[in-house]
Parts: C-alpha cells; structure tokens; sequence
C-alpha cells in the first residue's frame, strides 16, 4: 500500500520546474508575477503609490512586447480551455488617453473578462475599450516570427489611431 500520491508528486514536480510559469494552449508562456491572493504595488506618475489586491493571477508574456516596452501584461482567468481572448484597453484615468492593453486570458464571455478587469482598478476611467478574438488567432499573433509589436498587434489603438486619424470610439464602430 502507497501513502503517495504519484501522479500528485509528478504534478508538483513540473509545476516547479516551470516556477511562477503557466502554459496556455501548447506555444504561449505566461510569467505569473502576481498570484491571486497577493497584493501589487507600485507607484503614480505623480508619485503616489497604488496597491491593488489580485483576485486573479497576473504577469506578461515575455515573447511579445506591450506598449510600455515591457512584456505584454496578462490577467489569467479559472478557464485554461477558453475559446476566446479579450484584449482590454486602458486608458489613463486622469487624461482619458490610451494607456496600454491588458489582456485577459481564461474567461469565458467579454462581461465575465471586463468585470474581472475592473476589480484590480478603483476607478472604471482606467477601462476604455474591449477586443474580442478567438485564442487561435491571439496565439498565432503572439508566436508570430513577424519582429514589431506593430505588426503582430493589430489591436494596438495608439498605432491605429495615428494612422487612421479616427478617435478610438470612431476606430472600434469600423
């Protein structure tokens, strides 16, 4: 008689050989930097820190720069087997201007996607707009070999604004 579980041990041994990764479909690695439960600080333009309690895992894709420069940011939903992603674009709150996208991996409609957006943020300016697309398509954007963020985000409103001269309300009616 075994008092292990080794299918559970197994389990446990690649969960910690990925370390705060999380796999989604076979080609895209999430670094989870903030686990639900956890808080995230950090720190105001204007100086003033900000602290935000994570009801769902959060990191970057690392593969795919977003518009700070940084890895592409990532909330993760409880639906690994979800169907579609939704790309979340924020805006500066005080300003109204985009900011960058957040996106939401793991939910299973748009509503369940923004309503788990906004409970990181203490104010709804910061929500601007919402993308919905299929996880194939999201996965073949972010796997791409193509090198700009340009063109492997087509959902990027700062870029399409500038060429197009549209507002962003205007862009997401086309």
């Amino acid at each position: 008689m075994s008092y292990f579980d080794l299918s559970k041990i197994a389990e446990k041994i690649e969960e910690d050989k990925l370390g705060m990764k999380r796999m989604f479909g076979e080609n895209i690695v999430v670094n989870v930097e903030n686990q639900a439960g956890t808080e995230r600080v950090g720190v105001k333009s204007n100086g003033k820190e900000w602290r935000s309690k994570m009801k769902y895992d959060y990191g970057f894709i690392s593969c795919v720069k977003g518009e700070d420069g940084e890895g592409l940011d990532v909330y993760l939903g409880p639906n690994q087997e979800a169907e579609n992603v939704y790309i979340v674009h924020q805006n500066d709150p005080e300003t109204g201007e985009y900011d960058e996208d957040k996106v939401m991996l793991g939910f299973d409609s748009k509503k369940q996607a923004k309503e788990a957006y906004l409970e990181h943020y203490d104010s709804p300016d910061f929500f601007g707009s919402i993308t919905e697309q299929t996880f194939e398509e999201f996965e073949h954007l972010v796997t791409s070999d193509k090198p700009s963020v340009k063109e492997r985000l087509p959902w990027n409103i700062k870029d399409k604004r500038k060429k197009t001269h549209l507002s962003k309300e205007a862009y997401f009616k086309l």
